[in-house]
C-alpha cells in the first residue's frame, strides 16, 4: 500500500463521504491521540484530494493543528512537557497528511466511502441506512439491487434490506428521532406503522394501537386516585399493569404482583 502525502489545506470531505454525526467529545479524543501518537492509520482519498474515509481523522487533524485553542483545557489536555511535540506534530500535518489514493471511478466512489467507513470507523444507523438509501436509488429507478449494496460494502444482505425499509418508511418525525439518536430496532419497528401511528406513537399517544401510551396512563391512574383514593374497584393486578406501563413500577413487582393474584384466585 503506497502512502502519499497532500497538503491539510488541499484534503476535502468527498460529497459522497456518508458520516455526517460525528461526536465532539470522541473527536477531541482522537484529536489528543493525533497530537501524542501521530496518525496511525492514513485517510482514503481519491486523486483530487477527496475524502472517501477519515473524516473523523481529517477534523481531529484541524483540531490538532489549531490544537493551543482546542486541546489545552482539561485534566486530558496537551501538558506543558507536550507543548513542542503539539507544535511539531502540528507543523508537520499542515504540510503533508498521510494518504492512500484510491482511483475508484465517480460511479464506485460512493460505495467504496460507505464499505470504508463501515469498517474503519463505526457509524450511526441513521448515517447507515442514510447511505445506502443513496446508493439504492428511487425504488422505481434503483441504481444498486440489495444484492449488489451487500456484496460491495461488505454486509448482509438482510442488514441492508432492514436500513432500506426503515429509511423509506419512515416519516419526517421519525426520521428526525432516529437521527437524534432512537434506537434502530425501535426505529424499525415504527417505520411499519402508518405515518399518523408513527406520529403519535413519538408522541406517546395512543391512536397507533389502541392502547394508552405513557402520559395517558398516567391521567388514568391519576383520576383513579383523585376518584377513588385506596379503595379503587380494581384488581391489584389492573392497577399494577397501570403502574408498570406508566413507569412507577419495575417489572419484577408487576410481575410478583400478577402471580400472587392468579395464586389466590378461585
Amino acid at each position: 500500500m503506497e502512502i502519499q502525502h497532500f497538503p491539510y489545506a488541499h484534503l476535502r470531505v468527498a460529497a459522497c463521504n456518508p458520516r455526517v454525526q460525528i461526536d465532539p467529545a470522541e473527536l477531541r479524543q482522537l484529536a489528543l491521540h493525533v497530537a501524542r501518537d501521530g496518525l496511525l492509520t492514513p485517510l482514503r482519498v481519491t486523486p483530487g484530494g477527496d475524502i472517501l474515509a477519515g473524516q473523523r481523522r481529517w477534523r481531529a487533524i484541524g483540531l490538532v493543528i489549531a490544537w493551543r485553542e482546542h486541546l489545552v483545557d482539561g485534566e486530558d489536555g496537551a501538558q506543558p512537557d507536550e507543548h513542542a511535540l503539539f507544535d511539531m506534530r502540528a507543523q508537520a500535518l499542515i504540510g503533508a497528511v498521510p494518504c492512500v489514493v484510491d482511483d475508484a471511478g465517480a460511479a464506485q466512489a460512493p460505495v467504496r466511502a460507505l464499505a470504508e467507513n463501515l469498517h474503519h470507523e463505526p457509524m450511526s444507523s441513521y448515517d447507515t441506512a442514510m447511505a445506502y438509501a443513496a446508493l439504492a436509488g428511487p425504488v422505481n429507478e434503483p441504481r444498486r439491487t440489495m444484492t449488489e449494496l451487500a456484496r460491495e460494502t461488505g454486509r448482509s444482505k438482510s442488514t441492508v434490506s432492514r436500513m432500506l425499509t426503515a429509511w423509506r418508511q419512515a416519516g419526517p418525525e421519525l426520521h428526525a428521532a432516529w437521527q437524534a439518536g432512537l434506537a434502530f430496532e425501535r426505529v424499525l419497528a415504527l417505520a411499519a406503522l402508518p405515518l399518523e401511528a408513527q406520529r403519535d406513537a413519538l408522541a406517546g399517544g395512543h391512536k397507533s394501537h389502541g392502547r394508552p401510551g405513557i402520559e395517558a396512563t398516567k391521567a388514568v391512574l391519576r383520576e383513579l386516585r383523585e376518584t377513588h383514593g385506596d379503595s379503587h374497584p380494581y384488581s391489584d393486578g389492573a392497577i399494577a399493569a397501570l403502574r408498570f406501563v406508566a413507569g412507577e413500577l419495575p417489572m419484577d413487582q408487576f410481575i410478583s404482583t400478577i402471580k400472587a393474584e392468579v395464586d389466590v384466585s378461585p
